[in-house]
């Protein structure tokens, strides 16, 4: 198992040629997922529960006990193709009173999306945001909406599903995937720029801690001025 800590930093080493940057981000993107993507299933699966064990162990030990009436609010995310799968962690943070927030993308409009404003008023966008839900419908939910998290929702849709928006300084912790990292803590994303986003409308107390697989660790990550790394990562 490794784990990567160190203090958030801006890069130092980064390409000023913005185009030849995102070039090399999508070519090191391709053979990085290709390389996930040939880990063996069983040994995905296994390794997945380890890591889920370690990032238990992690948030045991970095995030503040609340009182059973304020439970602890953590951002996970439901799997995709071969992503680190966090049903274990999602299972043992319930048993723990833990309340389970996942990421869905939903449509918005120049009067409510906060970054990047909308140049065109009531134009249809979308973006990145967390939604709670309830302890007793994970199991429906995982099957349904969960599982479907790149389809653009409208807000009244998953009200009506009984999730509940969840604003980022509720959040104590976030559990980030990601494609490859390297050991400044820096990452590679799917190149949505979703958590690049996201990450700064944290609380300065809460905890951030991305997952991966070893085979996902390179040299460098490509950066730019604006990508900040991940204080804390573990892969296994």
């Amino acid at each position: 198992m490794v784990t990567i800590s160190n203090d958030i930093q801006l890069p130092t080493n980064w390409d000023s040629n913005s185009n030849e940057n995102r070039a090399k981000k999508r070519k090191l993107r391709h053979t990085i997922l290709e390389r996930r993507d040939h880990i063996d299933p069983k040994q995905r699966s296994l390794r997945s529960a380890e890591i889920c064990t370690d990032v238990h162990d992690f948030l045991s030990r970095n995030v503040r006990v609340n009182d059973d009436q304020n439970p602890q609010h953590i951002a996970l995310y439901f799997a995709m193709n071969s992503e680190v799968d966090l049903s274990y962690l999602a299972v043992r943070l319930l048993s723990d009173n833990w309340t389970l927030c996942f990421p869905l993308m939903v449509e918005t409009t120049a009067s409510d999306i906060s970054e990047p404003p909308c140049t065109t008023p009531h134009r249809a966008a979308k973006e990145m945001r967390f939604f709670a839900i309830k302890r007793d419908a994970f199991d429906t939910l995982k099957t349904s909406i969960l599982n479907h998290q790149l389809h653009v929702y409208k807000k009244a849709e998953l009200k009506n599903a009984g999730l509940r928006e969840v604003a980022p300084s509720e959040l104590d912790a976030v559990v980030v995937p990601l494609v490859a990292f390297d050991d400044q803590g820096f990452r590679l994303g799917y190149g949505g720029g979703n958590y690049d986003q996201f990450l700064p409308k944290l609380r300065d107390d809460a905890v951030i801690v991305g997952v991966a697989f070893k085979e996902q660790h390179v040299d460098e990550v490509p950066c730019e001025p604006h990508d900040l790394s991940l204080p804390s990562i573990i892969a296994g």
